[in-house]
């Protein structure tokens, strides 16, 4: 038996302990419409295409931080440019945002661990990061 007779029978335990994912992702990317399955003695399993999707969809959800919705359209635009070309720079500008406030938070950190204050409000430095509302007299 070759390695794509072999692989086209992949059941779905097997594909969720190659990819270290729980059977219940799989189930749910299946659910969602995300993949697909065969059955095989009553349990799923998957084909070689299948396999690539998995790998596809985990590396958009680790790598890329895409939710459900966006590798949905994704996989359903198949090469339309516009949506593929909107949906890639929409996640650009997420990480760059996710970016940016974790570069925030780590200079607060900073910040807070040098400070003499130890996050007092009274702190200078903290105070001059903060707007406050307009008070009447």
């Amino acid at each position: 038996m070759d390695q794509q007779t072999s692989i086209a029978r992949t059941s779905i335990t097997e594909a969720a302990e190659h990819f270290e994912l729980p059977l219940s992702t799989l189930r749910f990317w299946e659910h969602e419409g995300l993949l697909s399955s065969h059955r095989r003695a009553n349990q799923r399993c998957y084909d070689v295409e299948q396999l690539y999707r998995i790998a596809v969809v985990k590396r958009w959800r680790d790598t890329a931080l895409f939710g459900i919705d966006q590798i949905r359209e994704l996989l359903t635009a198949g090469r339309d440019a516009t949506t593929w070309h909107r949906v890639i720079t929409g996640a650009i500008e997420a990480v760059d945002g996710r970016i940016r406030r974790l570069e925030d938070a780590r200079d607060y950190l900073r910040h807070l661990r040098d400070c003499s204050h130890q996050g007092d409000s009274d702190c200078p430095g903290f105070r001059a990061t903060v707007s406050l509302p307009r008070t009447r007299t």
